[in-house]
């Protein structure tokens, strides 16, 4: 991964990197369900609660990397035969306001530093 050109072009085009890249992006999503109940546990930290919230749902975003990932690493999802995935479709106006909108009026409202 450290090369460039059309080497690392190779590297990122074959299985075992989709594999990877869909196994980071749900280890992501276990890391942030893992936030949701670490801040529901406690009076002190339910105030960021809804933030983690928030962010999972781009655990749910069946756009874009996602699919592609699917696609080159052979694993069936929404209409495909055989299908073991439901990528729900998202759309850029979710992402903007999920991502930015929402989660800076949050980090404005509480005090907090957020840099999205």
């Amino acid at each position: 991964m450290d090369s460039q050109g059309d080497r690392l072009d190779r590297a990122l085009n074959t299985d075992e990197y989709a594999i990877w890249s869909l196994n980071r992006h749900t280890d992501l999503c276990l890391d942030t369900i893992n936030s949701v109940l670490e801040a529901m546990a406690s009076e002190r930290t339910k105030q960021v609660e809804m933030f983690y919230w928030l962010k999972m749902v781009n655990c749910y975003d069946g756009t874009g990397d996602l699919t592609f990932y699917l696609d080159r690493a052979g694993i069936p999802y929404n209409d495909q035969a055989d299908q073991h995935i439901q990528t729900p479709v998202s759309n850029l106006t979710q992402q903007i306001i999920v991502n930015k909108v929402a989660s800076t009026a949050m980090a404005e409202t509480m005090g907090w530093t957020y840099d999205n």
